[in-house]
């Protein structure tokens, strides 16, 4: 799983997956790639910082930080309960209608600009979540996730798909040298493991 500009998820497969999957491909060992992809990850957040976080974006370089670190901050102070808005993440269409559009749903006067951010999040990982279940429809499942993309680098990203995408037992996040958070580093991966 790649939560990158775009959300790529991508399994292998011992059969041809069906025409209905997005994108196959051969793959070393008479196997498959099987691929379910759209611009529903990374994208939208990158949209949502440059139009809401302008001011935090320009002032990131003089901190000496990253504006997607003083985000990731912000959205750990959310209080999670079941009023915080939801996000579909169609900013550039889906898949299957290129005429849909990103929406917030729920949203009220006493939500903050955090909360529409934590919804960004999860909307990120429902768009993911919309191809793993895809994949699973045609048959093609699994029980492992490894994330890797630029998302893989959030504090906040990684632990947010290990509690909502179904379908696995372990979710590691590679994310090179930036491991401090997770734990105990295993080579290029970071060793955050979440388990059902």
């Amino acid at each position: 799983m790649i939560a990158g500009t775009w959300s790529i998820n991508q399994v292998i497969s011992d059969d041809l997956p069906t025409p209905d999957i997005f994108m196959s491909s051969v793959f070393p060992g008479d196997r498959y790639l099987a691929i379910e992809s759209s611009a529903t990850s990374a994208s939208n957040l990158e949209w949502f910082v440059s139009e809401f976080f302008q001011a935090e974006k320009y002032a990131a370089p003089v901190l000496d930080r990253k504006v997607f670190d003083y985000c990731n901050e912000l959205v750990q102070q959310v209080q999670l309960n079941e009023n915080l808005p939801i996000y579909h993440p169609y900013l550039y269409g889906s898949k299957d209608n290129a005429h849909l559009g990103a929406n917030f749903f729920g949203v009220s006067g006493w939500h903050t600009r955090a909360d529409l951010l934590y919804a960004v999040y999860e909307g990120i990982v429902f768009g993911h979540q919309e191809h793993v279940d895809k994949l699973a429809r045609f048959g093609i499942t699994f029980d492992h996730v490894v994330l890797g993309g630029g998302g893989s680098r959030s504090n906040v990203l990684v632990p947010t798909v290990c509690r909502h995408i179904k379908y696995y037992r372990q979710c590691d996040a590679l994310c090179g040298n930036r491991c401090s958070w997770c734990g105990n580093g295993r080579g290029n991966g970071c060793g955050f493991v979440c388990k059902l």
